[in-house]
């Protein structure tokens, strides 16, 4: 995977059942789309205020992201009215959601050697002069 989305959800206190409700949710809607996308959701336990989740969606492209492309089309494809309006009732639980996405940077990363094996074009990459710079 070369990209990752990292979605924020604050959660108003005491709404986290509605988090928990629209995760389900959304798991129906993508079994029904009948597409592979996977996601790994963590509590935050301190250092932001909470109640925080964060979800982490792997990506190989960033075309994978595009909601009219891939499995984001397939996904919407299967929401219908009473679903829509099923999220938007339990948004309302939430204070803020934010979405981040992540590039990982072969030039800035330190794989581990077997990495390196299974994808040599990509991790083989050097850094261009201009970007290496010239001070020792």
């Amino acid at each position: 995977m070369r990209i990752w989305e990292v979605l924020i959800f604050n959660v108003r206190p005491g709404r986290e059942g509605s988090f928990f409700e629209a995760a389900k949710l959304y798991r129906s809607m993508v079994e029904g789309a009948k597409v592979t996308f996977p996601w790994a959701t963590y509590e935050v336990m301190s250092g932001m205020p909470g109640p925080v989740f964060l979800v982490f969606v792997p990506h190989k492209t960033l075309a994978e992201i595009d909601p009219a492309m891939g499995p984001m089309a397939a996904i919407e494809k299967a929401m219908n009215q009473e679903t829509m309006k099923k999220f938007g009732e339990l948004a309302e639980g939430y204070s803020t959601v934010e979405s981040r996405i992540f590039a990982v940077s072969p030039e800035m990363s330190y794989p581990r050697p077997e990495w390196v094996t299974q994808d040599p074009a990509f991790w083989g990459r050097k850094p261009t002069k201009a970007a290496a710079g010239t001070a020792p």
